[in-house]
């Protein structure tokens, strides 16, 4: 079976023309025009609203297909509009206890990224000019020497938990901060950052209250 990449389709609102999403735009305006030029017939009866969806356009492409339609259909009352996917709002990762954790086993080196959608477990370095970005907790089993950014979609119960914390900055949700540059507190201990009235606190792990 042929596959179309251009479909039309009868609506009560008037015509609805699917666009194929996976081929080159030129193979669109090719189909789009054959199938307009055999339905001329259809069209010229009168005023007529096509619809274009299935595709993601840019604005010189819009242009070019409405400049396709009007000059095929130039005997034809034609309203154009596209029908658009809603927009998707970003979704806050809410649940810090549970849910969806992401695994990076080895150092995160300069010039990397890592990104998770829920929470997030290095186990290993980060190291300066890396980035380690989560929705929920981070935790990292080894120093953060890097960016590290927890509850990136919002969450301010979101925290961050590593063996040695000296980080170039430190981002929970809206809340950003680093370490002094005269901070000497050279622990080994694990250390937890989290926000507290509004500012980001590290303490030793077991002593935070949390």
């Amino acid at each position: 079976m042929i596959k179309e990449n251009v479909v039309l389709k009868g609506d009560r609102n008037g015509v609805k023309i699917v666009l194929s999403p996976d081929v080159p735009f030129g193979v669109i305006t090719e189909e789009l025009t054959a199938k307009l030029e055999s339905a001329v017939n259809f069209f010229s009866k009168g005023s007529c609203n096509i619809n274009f969806t299935g595709r993601k356009l840019t604005q010189s492409e819009k242009l070019e297909l409405e400049q396709t339609v009007l000059r095929i259909l130039k005997d034809a009352r034609i309203n154009i509009g596209y029908e658009t996917e809603p927009v998707k709002k970003p979704k806050i990762f809410s649940d810090i206890n549970a849910g969806y954790t992401k695994f990076c086993e080895g150092t995160i080196r300069s010039g990397q990224r890592v990104e998770s959608e829920g929470n997030l477990v290095i186990i290993g370095d980060v190291n300066p000019g890396s980035e380690v970005i989560a929705a929920g907790s981070i935790v990292v089993m080894g120093a953060v020497r890097g960016i590290i950014h927890a509850g990136c979609t919002g969450n301010r119960e979101a925290y961050i938990v590593a063996l040695n914390m000296s980080p170039t900055q430190i981002r929970i949700a809206d809340i950003i901060t680093r370490p002094p540059d005269n901070d000497v507190r050279g622990t080994t201990l694990p250390e937890r950052a989290y926000i507290k009235d509004n500012n980001i606190y590290i303490d030793e792990y077991l002593n935070t209250g949390r």
